[in-house]
């Protein structure tokens, strides 16, 4: 799918990032599974999305919203060639 994800951590502050290096929008969805301890639980906020109108892109992502999480799964919209940042919510 050409898509790379990985998170980063700092006490209990929890980053996404996953970038996608595909020429074609996942717009019904694309799912990341990492198992648990590598995507903890919770809700997953998007805080940027490379693909925004703000950025005169196509605005293919979240919106936004905060995704849940469980058992390491996260569905989410990813943009064609673009880069999302999400933070989990305490």
């Amino acid at each position: 799918d050409r898509v790379v994800a990985f998170t980063r951590r700092l006490g209990t502050f929890d980053v996404l990032i996953v970038a996608s290096l595909n020429d074609t929008a996942f717009r019904d969805g694309y799912r990341l599974d990492a198992g648990p301890s590598r995507l903890p639980p919770g809700a997953w906020r998007e805080v940027l999305n490379s693909d925004s109108a703000f950025y005169g892109g196509a605005d293919v992502g979240n919106l936004g919203a905060a995704l849940p999480s469980e058992g390491g799964r996260l569905d989410l919209r990813l943009p064609a060639n673009g880069l999302l940042v999400l933070v989990r919510e305490a």
